[in-house]
């Protein structure tokens, strides 16, 4: 019974994960940088007492962040993408809100992903740009090459990460058995 008890815990929070996920990205992308970044700073607490992520986790956390700040800031410098609210060379704060709500999914609700080799590729390829395409409309970004290019580049670099993700959750599998 117990064990039921804890797979019953577990599935709850992880459906939580998704559902609080998608709520904050559906407040970043109104492209408000103060709601944004209070939304993920909820989301990141919640996280932090709900899952108490360990130290592998939180590393997996902060490279994420930081390799999506610097990815789309890349996108957003060299003339790929106009977002509302940007600055400089920075992303607006709100996609920075964005990307730490998205580094508290992957150990969690984004698992199922992981399950096949072949899945993390696709999911990159085919799902995350519709994600890119909506959160540039609803924000009242532009793209600023053709939409088809940008999706298809965002596509290629998704694919690549959350294989990359995979194949580091699964060395991580297997250095514990």
């Amino acid at each position: 019974m117990e064990v039921a008890n804890k797979r019953s815990s577990f599935n709850a929070l992880v459906i939580f994960n998704a559902l609080a996920f998608q709520l904050v990205w559906f407040v970043c992308v109104q492209g408000n940088n103060n709601v944004a970044l209070i939304a993920a700073l909820v989301l990141m607490v919640c996280h932090l007492v709900l899952f108490r992520p360990s130290k592998t986790e939180l590393l997996t956390m902060a490279q994420l962040i930081g390799l999506g700040i610097l990815l789309d800031s890349l996108l957003m410098s060299s003339g790929w993408v106009q977002y509302q609210s940007s600055h400089g060379f920075l992303i607006p704060s709100w996609l920075i809100a964005l990307w730490i709500a998205f580094s508290t999914t992957v150990h969690h609700s984004m698992q199922w992903i992981f399950s096949k080799p072949w899945l993390p590729a696709l999911t990159g390829l085919c799902l995350v740009p519709f994600s890119y395409w909506a959160g540039i409309r609803f924000s009242g970004s532009e793209f600023v090459v053709h939409p088809v290019i940008f999706l298809l580049t965002e596509g290629i670099v998704w694919a690549l990460i959350l294989s990359v993700l995979c194949w580091r959750f699964q060395q991580q599998a297997d250095s514990h058995d």
